[in-house]
């Protein structure tokens, strides 16, 4: 959905100021965040003027100026937040979302449930917003994990994963992994039983995280043929013991393996983490 006018109008000020031929790249948060501050002392200013308590000037300003100042001090806010991040329209909904939660645990009253007279898409856009993924853990005979390496993450060698991704639309964390699957390898797996669930903090322009695991099962030696890349996506795919995956994984990725590992086997009850350790008073 695009975005509405004001926010279009944000993005268009930001990349007018930005291409000023004198633009200093490293002035331009602290400088658009003055001019917040010069905004909200016009603000002031008008405020005075449409009270009429400066004799030498008297009644100065009208309402509709205050307005105007006020409105001009929303847009340099915005102007400057969308200088800080990626996605100032989102970060500025997340926030409305942690205000609307905090203001409903000190008592105020809740907004009318979507559909009885409050706009859908303003109530929902209140919300926090988090994200999740679902993912297949699978093995050859051997007992090897089955991990692919993203070809978008460039040359690190430690961007190793198993097969998996973001959800869609009205997915369930099981059917996404199972999409995600036969995209990225070409082998339509039906997930067997959930055998993590971590969460992830946010983590810059990402939104928190819910991931998914669901056990893969044994891949035969006829399934293993049968593996086509998603060249676009996926570099390359391999078969790892620990050691060998511990060299592709990054650390908090290997935490998730291994305890994952433990619940397939039937070591450990299903794992409730929190950025790849068990949740302070969760069940391990």
């Amino acid at each position: 959905m695009d975005s509405p006018l004001t926010w279009q109008v944000v993005a268009q000020q930001k990349a007018w100021l930005d291409s000023h031929p004198q633009t200093d790249p490293g002035l331009a948060v602290p400088l658009r965040v003055l001019k917040v501050a010069e905004e909200a002392g016009e603000a002031a200013s008008a405020l005075i003027g449409l009270s009429g308590q400066n004799p030498r000037k008297g009644v100065s300003h009208t309402t509709a100026d205050l307005a105007a100042e006020l409105c001009d001090v929303i847009m340099a806010a915005a102007v400057a937040l969308a200088t800080v991040v990626p996605d100032a329209e989102e970060a500025l909904n997340q926030h409305a979302g942690r205000l609307y939660l905090r203001s409903l645990e000190s008592g105020a009253p809740p907004l009318a449930p979507p559909g009885t007279g409050v706009d859908r898409a303003a109530w929902a856009a209140a919300l926090p917003k988090s994200v999740a993924s679902g993912s297949l853990l699978c093995a050859d005979a051997a007992g090897r994990t089955l991990l692919v390496r993203q070809s978008y993450r460039g040359t690190d060698t430690t961007v190793w994963g198993v097969p998996g991704g973001g959800l869609e639309e009205g997915e369930s964390p099981a059917q996404g992994a199972r999409r995600e699957t036969l995209e990225e390898i070409g082998l339509d797996i039906v997930p067997g039983r959930l055998l993590m669930l971590d969460w992830r903090s946010r983590d810059g322009a990402r939104p928190p995280l819910a991931q998914y695991l669901f056990d893969g099962g044994t891949l035969s030696d006829e399934d293993i043929a049968r593996i086509r890349l998603q060249e676009k996506e996926i570099a390359e795919y391999g078969f790892f013991d620990l050691d060998a995956a511990r060299e592709r994984l990054a650390p908090h990725t290997f935490e998730r393996l291994t305890r994952a590992l433990a619940v397939r086997d039937g070591r450990e009850a299903l794992q409730d983490l929190e950025e790849g350790v068990p949740r302070p008073g969760g069940a391990a």
